[in-house]
């Protein structure tokens, strides 16, 4: 099976002119020269002919196994006769010996169409994302980016990776105040070294990879695998306000495994996804917290331009450096909307309760949040944003031996994207993002401001 790929439209007019009619009538030598051969090869093709094809194909490589004729011959046409491999074997030849734009596209897009075949869904995308950065038309694109969204979809892998970095104003999560006030009463201590809001440079690595292992029209079930790490590089302000602290004291990592299983409820309210995740946490390159979460969701799709996903999530944080454990329950609403030209508005309400057996670990918080994307680009560039707003309230808190009565803290963080989609590798297109956020806290420990600009990549499909 070819899948999103289809047979009769593999390439249209981007690739062998469709001739009419091949007569299909008893054996027969026929002398031709190599011209000719590819000619009726060709035709063969076109006219569904697949087995003649496949075979004129191989008669020309055995003249010229460097032939980019016969070698695209071979990989759109083998694929049809059973054998998958051989055709994936000649779209890589065919890629490495061609040297003009429409024929790097075909070989690519060939080459993935023979990998599909195989079922070799992850070197399909792999020669997708290639037939995308060789592609020169809007169409080519928008074949290689639907044959890549289709294949997604009919694959049991998924994977997505993204990195950013970073400069900012506060990598470690510091106070922005010199000295200890709560409530705006100074309590004579003074912040010093990894306590303050230190600078510098964060570079980070995000993958989500999933396997789905069982599937039917109402279910299906994925093992997943989400990992994060960061590395962080003071800057030498940074260096002298905090002369004992490295970048690698912040690094950041954590390892999850899982497994979602998503359904066809049978009911309005029942949830259509399930999920459980194992993970791991480290801080400053040692082991952190161990981190057990159960999750549910729900998506109702209120119109044909509106959905609203509900999801619920009781998650424990167990400490790995002899801490209070942590509990916490969270119960989150999605609205989006498409409005016209394609822009998208989402609005975000955002509950969570955390208990534990020391109290500075307790607290409940309530965060909403708007956000906005442009649909179409604008001199080939996209703007998108999000501003968001949140309160935390600890009901009791005490810090450095003071009882502060509890904390209040409250979050404005704001980001806006430029989404260029002008430029791109393989599918990937750049994506900078600048952000910035103020929280204020009648403990002085935890006011704080960032300020950061990070380049990324984002795909494009």
């Amino acid at each position: 099976m070819l899948g999103p790929f289809g047979v009769s439209k593999w390439l249209g007019p981007l690739a062998f002119s469709a001739l009419v009619g091949l007569s299909h009538g008893h054996a027969e030598t026929v002398r031709m020269d190599l011209g000719e051969a590819r000619a009726l090869g060709q035709k063969a093709f076109a006219t569904g002919n697949y087995a003649l094809a496949h075979q004129i194909g191989q008669g020309l490589l055995r003249a010229n196994p460097e032939d980019p004729t016969a070698l695209l011959l071979v990989a759109a046409s083998a694929p049809q006769v059973g054998k998958a491999e051989e055709g994936l074997d000649a779209g890589k030849r065919a890629f490495k010996s061609v040297d003009t734009p429409e024929l790097r596209f075909q070989s690519a897009y060939l080459t993935a169409r023979a990998a599909a075949a195989d079922e070799r869904f992850l070197s399909s995308q792999y020669w997708l994302r290639r037939a995308y950065q060789a592609a020169h038309t809007p169409a080519q694109e928008k074949l290689a980016a639907t044959s890549f969204k289709r294949l997604r979809s009919l694959s049991p892998y998924s994977s997505r990776f993204s990195f950013s970095a970073t400069p900012s104003s506060n990598l470690n999560g510091g106070s922005s105040e010199e000295r200890l006030f709560i409530d705006g009463v100074g309590h004579g201590g003074q912040f010093t070294g990894a306590a303050r809001a230190l600078s510098g440079i964060r570079y980070s690595l995000t993958s989500n990879l999933s396997y789905r292992f069982s599937e039917s029209k109402d279910h299906a079930t994925s093992f997943t695998f989400r990992s994060y790490r960061s590395f962080n590089q003071l800057s030498n302000e940074a260096k002298e306000l905090s002369p004992e602290s490295e970048g690698s004291d912040f690094d950041y990592a954590l390892v999850e495994l899982g497994v979602r299983h998503r359904v066809r409820p049978t009911t309005d309210y029942l949830p259509d996804t399930y999920s459980i995740a194992f993970g791991q946490t480290w801080y400053g390159e040692d082991a952190y917290e161990r981190v057990l979460r159960l999750g549910t969701g729900r998506t109702f799709k209120l119109d044909d331009t509106s959905t609203l996903r509900v999801t619920g999530e009781l998650e424990n944080r167990a400490s790995a450096r002899g801490a209070a454990d942590r509990l916490g329950r969270h119960l989150k609403f999605s609205y989006g909307k498409e409005l016209e030209n394609k822009n998208y508005l989402t609005l975000g309400l955002d509950l969570k309760r955390v208990t534990s057996d020391w109290e500075n670990n307790e607290y409940d918080s309530a965060s909403v949040s708007v956000g906005y994307s442009m649909g179409e680009a604008v001199a080939g560039m996209r703007l998108s944003g999000q501003l968001r707003l949140r309160h935390s309230d600890f009901e009791t808190y005490s810090v450095g031996g003071i009882d502060s009565g509890g904390r209040q803290d409250t979050e404005l963080d704001g980001t806006v994207n430029l989404h260029i989609d002008e430029v791109s590798y393989m599918g990937f297109r750049p994506i900078l993002s600048l952000n910035a956020s103020r929280t204020t806290s009648n403990v002085s420990r935890f006011e704080g401001r960032n300020l950061g600009l990070s380049v990324g990549f984002q795909s494009a499909f």
